[in-house]
């Protein structure tokens, strides 16, 4: 049901995983296309949009891998962590997102709280002027978020800073960290976030392309129908 501000995507995720563990989302596509926002129609001062997440991890969530999918033309893309009063998540939410392409995401990919999250050879995609889902961050940074990226690819029209590309949501004792390894915004290297680093080490091998490897990698295997079983 709406309240007075219009918030209609305020439910219905494509995915919602909820209290479960050792989860694999892998070679998926989400799209809002062809109903994209810009088609829906306007009630209470904004779209009426049928749907929240397109992919969403809570209520205490844990051991979620999330790889190899394309994510395009939404909004509000992904949480991990869906309450600042859910603290019960505080030692769970441990997600790797690796090898996803983010395309037009206006935000949440992910945003984070409570997790222990670590991303690397993402690819995002956006533009801060588009005209349906203007970009307003990629990774949000929010309640106790303990989050370590390794190589991943911003190209993001207009962006200029860290800070257009990982947003804070949270100050003071609840401030999250975000730590980041060779990552890139538009060519050039992701400069820091004035995040505290995080007190955690990835605790399983990885190997990460450089981020100049990544635009091409991510294109030609992420997303549904690009899964090659040898």
């Amino acid at each position: 049901e709406d309240g007075d501000t219009g918030n209609w995507n305020a439910e219905f995720d494509a995915i919602s995983i909820v209290g479960s563990h050792h989860v694999w989302v892998d070679h998926n596509s989400f799209t809002d296309a062809p109903l994209t926002d810009d088609t829906l129609p306007v009630e209470n001062g904004k779209p009426r949009q049928c749907h929240d997440g397109a992919l969403d991890i809570r209520e205490a969530s844990d051991y979620v891998t999330v790889s190899y999918n394309h994510f395009a033309l939404h909004t509000k893309n992904t949480l991990v962590g869906a309450s600042d009063k859910a603290v019960d998540d505080a030692g769970r939410l441990r997600v790797t997102f690796s090898n996803n392409l983010f395309e037009y995401i206006a935000g949440r990919a992910p945003r984070v709280r409570f997790g222990q999250v670590h991303l690397f050879n993402n690819y995002h995609v956006g533009d801060r002027k588009h005209p349906a889902y203007r970009h307003g961050y990629s990774v949000g940074v929010a309640k106790q978020a303990r989050i370590v990226s390794h190589a991943n690819a911003f190209e993001i029209a207009g962006a200029r800073a860290c800070t257009d590309a990982v947003r804070a949501f949270a100050t003071g004792a609840d401030a999250g960290s975000f730590a980041d390894s060779g990552s890139l915004l538009n060519g050039a290297p992701l400069a820091p976030c004035g995040r505290d680093a995080p007190a955690w080490t990835v605790p399983y091998p990885f190997t990460a392309l450089p981020a100049g490897a990544v635009p091409a990698h991510v294109r030609a295997h992420a997303g549904a129908g690009k899964l090659h079983i040898q």
